[in-house]
This record gives structure tokens, sequence and C-alpha cells, in this order.
């Protein structure tokens, strides 16, 4: 094959034809729409924004051309402003403060464009307001991140990342020129540095001894002041069960001694503890996108500790001495004893051997001195008194409505172990309501059992 050079003059000709191939594929490209689609022209004082959109209903292609502008001015203003508006721009094609208007339209095929204009001066004005708006929030968020560092350098970790979640939550919900992924991987650092130890174990009684600790390379100081919540199963007087939990806070030593002051958990079960961030996740968990928002999470749970536990009555093999006054609505202490041997038939259930007594002292006080010399070789006394109060008509029905309190007294000390304090029960019958008031006091000292 034999190349021929070009000369200059046929470079010149190739160059022209591929120009005119250019100008020819633009024509076609963009034949039939205007020019001011894709070179859109501006007056003086004017800021010019063109939307586009795409549906067979011009209608829906007219709403969706407005929402590119929305978007488009959004993007020109830093800050989101389609809600602000939507409804005064879809029905009156104009928005007043930025002095918007439509000025141009075309309709295609299927799709329409339009041409707004706004005015340059309350475009700048609602800049500056944005501006001032993020310079005063950053103000807030450098604040907290302030907070958080000292916080950690004082070992107050949790508080430290109390802090950073609160400045991911002003991030999210307001403007703001922060980064709010850095700030989650520094809560999930900090959160990976804890450490919950628990010490002094006591399955029988469900006791613990936890602390909370930074973990570091050399040593591991205390986390002070902070917030721990411990989870377990609780049980209803209707015997449902349900999640519960306490809340308990490490002070200035970085320990505390977890005691299930809830009288309602179950006999037996598991006990975890974890920070409490519970609050702040709640919040976070609307705004945050689900990525982030589970990170911390797992985090958190992650550093979770847990015991199981099986609570052993101290009562099981004692012989406990049970007394229930049952009282008419005059005050007359009635013969039945249908309260008493509900409780006992629930002792004996328990393995508590029981001794029904039937004394009329009415001081528990005094009846524990009196027990105690009757039956000197017993530890406990269980002290009750249920009575009517009142009978009240429903319509065609009447109704029995009781009141009762029970207290359990150790016979060595004449110290009261638990106290239900007054409990009120309704029943169709005195028997019934008797009997609701003895389920809701075997709840209370059911822990013990």
């Amino acid at each position: 094959m034999v190349r021929k050079k070009l000369g200059i003059a046929g470079l010149c000709l190739l160059l022209l034809c591929s120009c005119a191939n250019i100008r020819t594929l633009v024509k076609t490209s963009l034949q039939g729409i205007p020019l001011w689609v894709t070179q859109p022209d501006s007056r003086t004082g004017k800021e010019v924004f063109v939307g586009q959109g795409t549906d067979e209903n011009p209608f829906n292609a007219r709403l969706e051309a407005m929402n590119d502008i929305l978007s488009k001015l959004s993007e020109y203003l830093g800050d989101n402003v389609r809600d602000t508006y939507y409804r005064e721009f879809t029905t009156t094609d104009t928005v007043k403060e930025i002095g918007l208007s439509v000025v141009r339209e075309y309709r295609s095929e299927r799709t329409t464009y339009l041409m707004v204009e706004c005015d340059d001066d309350a475009l700048a004005s609602r800049r500056s307001d944005v501006v001032n708006k993020k310079s005063a929030e950053d103000a807030v968020i450098a604040d907290l991140l302030s907070k958080a560092d000292q916080a950690y350098r004082d070992n107050e970790d949790v508080k430290a990342i109390d802090a950073c979640l609160d400045a991911i939550y002003a991030i999210q919900t307001h403007l703001s020129s922060y980064d709010v992924k850095p700030l989650v991987k520094r809560c999930v650092k900090y959160i990976d540095a804890i450490r919950l130890h628990l010490s002094m174990i006591d399955g029988d009684h469900a006791t613990a001894q936890v602390k909370v600790l930074r973990k570091q390379l050399l040593f591991s100081p205390k986390v002070k002041n902070a917030p721990v919540l411990a989870r377990f199963t609780s049980e209803n007087l209707q015997g449902g069960r349900f999640p519960d939990s306490l809340i308990f806070n490490t002070g200035d030593d970085g320990t505390f001694r977890f005691e299930p002051y809830d009288s309602s958990i179950v006999d037996q079960g598991t006990l975890s503890f974890v920070i409490d961030l519970h609050d702040r996740l709640a919040k976070l968990k609307t705004v945050l996108p689900q990525e982030e928002y589970q990170g911390i999470v797992d985090a958190v749970e992650g550093q979770s500790v847990s015991f199981p536990y099986a609570f052993v009555s101290p009562y099981a093999g004692k012989e406990m001495v049970v007394t229930i006054q049952e009282y008419a609505i005059d005050g007359t202490l009635l013969p039945s004893h249908d309260a008493t041997d509900e409780i006992t038939e629930y002792l004996a259930d328990q393995g508590v051997k029981t001794i029904a007594n039937s004394s009329g002292t009415q001081d528990g006080a005094e009846l524990a001195e009196e027990i105690h010399a009757l039956y000197p070789n017993c530890g406990y006394l269980l002290f009750g008194t249920v009575g009517v109060v009142e009978y009240p008509r429903i319509g065609e029905k009447t109704i029995t409505v009781a009141s009762g309190r029970m207290r359990l007294y150790d016979l060595k000390t004449q110290d009261v172990v638990m106290d239900t304090t007054e409990i009120k029960a309704v029943g169709e019958s005195k028997s019934e309501a008797f009997s609701q008031i003895v389920s809701a006091a075997i709840s209370y000292f059911s822990k013990y059992l």
C-alpha cells in the first residue's frame, strides 16, 4: 500500500468536513428544542434555573420539572427548600420570598421544560441566612465536640459519647458544614474502648459488682459517672412476662453493686449490663442512615456482659407462721380463712413449710413477739389483713371492693423483711376480691421464695 502525504490544503479540507459533521449532529440532537433550554439567558439582576420533567401526562411532567428546579435551587442556596417552596410554586408558579416566576415553558412529545427567574438580591439574602444558620449550628456542634474531648480526658467516656451523639443529631436535623460519618466513627471508637467487667457474682441472689473500664495498652482506668442499664425479664400479676430494666451509675469509683431491687423480676433468668445510650439512639434512629445507626448499636451491644441467676429461697425448708385476718365491711373479724388457705397453698408449692395461726392481735410488731414466744424455732411470720371496703352497684350488679396489706417479719430480729403497703382489689364476691389481694401480695414476695 502506498501512503500519500496530505498537503496543507488537504488538512484544512478534512478539518472543515469534521466541523460540519459536528454541527449537523448538534443541530439534529436539539432539533425542535428552544435554545434557552441549554443556553438560558438572564436579565440584569436575575438568576435563571431550567427544569425538565418527562411523563406522558403533561401535568405530571410539569410537576417533575418544578421539582427539578427546586432541587437546583436548593443546591444553589445550600439548603433544602423543597418543602418550604413546593406548595406556593406548584399552585401559583411563583415564590414571592425570592422573586421567583416562570418566564418560559415548552412541551415536546413527552417532556416539559420550564425556565424561572429569581431576584439576585433575594437569593443573596437567602444564602446569607443559610450561611449564618450554618455558622451558628457549627458553633453549637464545635462546642459539643469540645465537651466530648474534655469528658474523655476526665475519664467520663459515656458523657463523651453522649456529646458526640448530640452533635450527630444536630448535624442531621439542622444546617451544618460538618460531615456526620467521621463523628459516627469517633463514637464507635469511644464505645469500642469501653469494657464492662463483672465480679463477685452471686447467682443465687442475682447480685454482682459491675465495673466500667477503658481499655488501653498499659492500664484500664475507671470510667466515671457512666450510666449502665441492667436488663432482665419481669412478670406481671397475670403471669405475663416482659423485658424490664433498672438504671445504675458508676459514680466516681467507676463501679456499682447490682441488687435486684425490682420485685417483679422472674425467679430464674439472665441479667445483662450495657452502657445506657437508649434515649439518644432512639432519637437518632429516625434521622441517621440505617448503616451508620446500626454500626453504633452493634458497638454498644458488643460491649454488653451478662450472667445467669436462679434465686434460692432463704425460707425453703424452714417453717413460717401465717396469720391472715379477714374483716367484714363493719370491721368485724370474720371466722373465714380463705386468704390464709390460699397463701399457705402457694408457700407449700414453693417448698416452704407453714403453720397457720388465728391470733386476733392486730398490731404486727406485737404479733411478731407473741408468735416468736409461741414458736421459737420458726424464723418468719407472714402477717396480713384483708377487709371489705364497700359494695358498690354497677348497673344491676353489686361488686365487692376490698383492701389489704401483708408484711413478712424476721422473728429473730423482729424486723420487717417485706411490706406490700395497701393493696386494693375488686371482685364479684368477697372471696374473689380477697383472692385478688393475695395474688398481688404474692407477686411482691415471690422473689424471696
